[in-house]
């Protein structure tokens, strides 16, 4: 099966979800322009903000954005934790779907 066929269906099953208000190949050019303006973030509320997604996804074949109103599957892991140089953890986020201590 070619790739294309492989990425119409991916995002033919994205699209069906409810959740999903859209759902994209992105191309090359627009994956660096994405890319361009999330750098740009170097810092949130006064804390250092290192987007690890964005530089593992560097290394991708393939990038598909999704426009959704909420997440696909509720995480059940910190999907966001704020440290500072040395480790030390200030917060993060608590996702519904995260077991309770």
């Amino acid at each position: 099966m070619r790739s294309d066929d492989t990425i119409d269906r991916v995002l033919a099953k994205l699209r069906s979800d409810a959740k999903v208000l859209g759902a994209f190949h992105m191309k090359q050019g627009t994956r660096l322009r994405v890319e361009v303006e999330e750098s740009g973030i170097s810092s949130v509320c006064g804390v250092e903000y290192e987007n690890r997604s964005l530089l593992d996804d560097r290394h991708k074949d393939i990038h598909i954005c999704v426009f959704s109103t909420s997440f696909l599957n509720d995480p059940t892991e910190c999907q966001v934790v704020l440290t500072d140089e040395t480790g030390i953890i200030y917060g993060h986020d608590v996702p519904r779907g995260m077991p309770r201590s």
